[in-house]
Order: structure tokens, then sequence, then C-alpha cells
């Protein structure tokens, strides 16, 4: 039995009653703009709507566990072929690290990673020139110890957290024109 799942905006299914072959299980670009992955003989097959920019560039690949759920990284790109997101999943959940990257210079935006769908560890936030603009940690979800923001002119606060409780917060305040 094989099962095709179809996503664009929706999920399709399709049952055949063959094996479609792919040498040594490797995608292969259909004519249709469908990718398969063959597995052996009696497991399912997965089949996704691949959408290209139009200078053919893939946009977005996911992979897929052998009962057609998100596992394993979920890689989006920008036209120009560089990632624009990459998300972890374990079985259907997010699970690993979520990194987005700016579109006009290509460096990290965010950097986050979760643990049986919750968000766990550090977690980042980056201006379009490098700069940092969020630092803290995470918790089984919840922000805990020091947390750091930066504005736009590299001023900082910090906020101080116990378990996504607000323990204690501390910073400056600024007028537009950049004065205390």
């Amino acid at each position: 039995l094989l099962v095709m799942f179809s996503l664009s905006v929706r999920l399709s299914f399709v049952l055949f009653f063959f094996f479609f072959q792919a040498e040594d299980g490797i995608r292969d670009r259909l004519v249709t703009g469908v990718q398969t992955c063959a597995l052996p003989i009696y497991e399912l097959v997965f089949s996704y709507d691949f959408e290209y920019y139009d200078n053919d560039q893939l946009k977005e690949e996911p992979l897929f566990n052998k009962d057609g759920v998100w596992d394993g990284d979920w890689i989006r790109y920008f036209e120009g072929g560089e990632k624009a997101s990459q998300r972890g999943y374990g079985n259907g959940r997010p699970d690993g690290i979520w990194i987005s990257w700016h579109d006009s210079t290509f460096v990290k935006v965010q950097e986050m990673t979760y643990k049986d769908s919750l968000l766990e560890d550090n977690y980042f936030e980056w201006w379009m020139d490098e700069k940092p603009k969020v630092t803290g940690f995470y918790v089984h979800g919840k922000k805990d110890s020091k947390w750091s923001y930066w504005d736009k002119f590299a001023h900082q606060r910090f906020e101080i957290y116990e378990l996504d409780r607000l323990i204690f917060k501390w910073g400056w305040k600024y007028y537009d024109n950049n004065q205390v």
C-alpha cells in the first residue's frame, strides 16, 4: 500500500496499490512537480507537492517519517537558494533547533531550540547588522534567568525570570532623539 501526501495549502491523500520504485530511495522530480521518496515494499511512500520559484529554486523541503508525519528538518529557501528558515521536528512536533535568516543580509534573525514541543535552552534574536536584539533562556517552555534586550541604538535593558514569572527588570528609558 502506498500513500502519497500532497501539501501545498491542503493535505490530500491518494492510495495506490502498487510500489513506486525510485533509485536508492532518492527523491526524483517528476514531470508533475511532485517529488517521491521510495521505501521498501509494503511500507508507505510519501509525496509532497514541492513548490518552486520562477528560477526553479526550491521554496521548501520538508522531511516525513514512515507514518507521514513531519520528522527532521523542514527547510525553507529564499529565491536565490539561501536558507530562509530551518525548523526541526520529531514525530510531528517541534523538536530541535529552529533558525530564521534575514531576507536581505542572510544573517540569522532568530535561533531557538525545542524539546518535546517546548522551548528549551538559549534563545537569540539579532538585528540585520548582526548585533544582538534579544538573548534569553527557556526551561520547559517558560522564560527563566536573565533576558537581555537591545534597541536599534544598542541600548540594553534586562529582565530576570523564574519559570515565566518576572522577578526584576532594569533599563534606561530613552527619548526618540536617543537621550536618556
